[in-house]
């Protein structure tokens, strides 16, 4: 019908690339993002040109944080269920730091974050906290981060684990040293917890491996 619109599949001449539009827009006279272009509109279409690897693109009519300005969170994807989890993180404003596991169902048809409801003896609120998820037995692990008492930093050590079948949580052990966004690793099929380097605020150049 000679219109192009956001997803249209289009065929580069110059190159013979097929790629598609992310964005349109046309000039009604400013420049605005439309649904589509028409057959003799003069316009703009953003596409993903790329050259063999992946691209960002922006998803419009997503979820946004369901925290205020929040900072310092730890997200993480689960496969099983098709949904985003994230933990913890603290408000710029208030610096006010949260325990709190919110959950985004992707296959939903207007996806919206939940507040988890869960049990068990849950890490303290906390920002730049590391997370990683064994899809095998869906435990999320939490690992670290800090809390910030005025201009006070105190490394936190412990590590948990939230089973996300039954949203209960477990104490599984503490670090030698209290650190914030460590580097995770799941080893011989989940059985080994690697956690790998991060910042220690007493000791910033005291990089730490197990």
């Amino acid at each position: 019908d000679g219109q192009v619109a956001g997803r249209h599949r289009l065929r580069l001449m110059a190159s013979g690339v097929t790629t598609e539009a992310l964005e349109v827009g046309a000039f009604r006279p400013a420049l605005s993002r439309e649904p589509a272009l028409a057959t003799g509109e003069v316009g703009l279409v953003a596409m993903a040109v790329r050259s063999g690897g992946v691209s960002w693109e922006r998803v419009d009519g997503a979820a946004t944080f369901p925290q205020t300005n929040a900072i310092g969170h730890a997200i993480t994807h689960d496969a099983a269920d098709d949904r985003v989890v994230l933990f913890g993180g603290s408000s710029s404003a208030t610096q006010e730091e949260t325990n709190a596991v919110y959950t985004l169902d992707l296959g939903a048809t207007t996806p919206t974050w939940t507040l988890a409801t869960t049990t068990g003896p849950a890490p303290t609120a906390r920002t730049w906290a590391s997370v990683i998820l064994d899809a095998a037995s869906r435990k999320l692990y939490v690992v670290g981060g800090y809390v910030l008492d005025g201009t006070t930093v105190t490394d936190l050590a412990d590590v948990s684990a939230l089973d996300l079948a039954t949203r209960t949580w477990r104490t599984v052990g503490t670090l030698p040293i209290g650190r914030s966004t460590p580097l995770l690793h799941l080893a011989e099929a989940g059985t080994r917890l690697l956690v790998l380097f991060g910042t220690a605020h007493s000791d910033p150049g005291d990089p730490y491996a197990t």
